[in-house]
């Protein structure tokens, strides 16, 4: 679904494509890591192994970004994502976040959402961000 450039020596920002979900309802997001070359282009794909952590989080988006909270976090050591890094689809060292129906049960509008990777230094990389858009639930008459 949205790809994550990154760099060898470091982790760079990488804006991915709105994405529109009903509130309630599952979800499931993959995000591959690749290594990018100095002109910009995608090379290998980058190993995970070194990942102390990953957090996904997402944040009302009209919110200051001063003031910006968390609605929705979720992370590695929490069991809440998961690296795939058997590569049998053709897409090694993916990143799978689930997103259980009732976190977005009772939201609606634009959100913020970034993953946060922390190397094995220490170091947080926000590595990519975007938009989601809840929308509600049709009820039936």
């Amino acid at each position: 679904m949205v790809h994550n450039i990154s760099n060898r020596n470091s982790i760079n920002l990488f804006e991915c494509d709105p994405i529109t979900i009903p509130g309630g309802g599952q979800a499931h997001f993959f995000f591959s890591v690749f290594n990018m070359d100095s002109f910009g282009n995608i090379t290998d794909p980058i190993a995970l192994d070194d990942i102390i952590d990953i957090e996904w989080l997402v944040s009302p988006y009209s919110m200051i970004a001063a003031r910006r909270v968390a609605v929705i976090h979720k992370r590695e050591t929490y069991g809440d994502i998961f690296v795939l890094e058997d590569g049998s689809d053709g897409n090694p060292n993916r990143i799978q976040v689930n997103l259980d129906g009732e976190l977005t049960s009772g939201l609606n509008g634009a959100f913020l959402h970034q993953l946060i990777i922390t190397d094995g230094a220490g170091n947080q990389h926000v590595a990519l961000q975007g938009i989601i858009n809840i929308k509600p639930r049709i009820q039936s008459a």
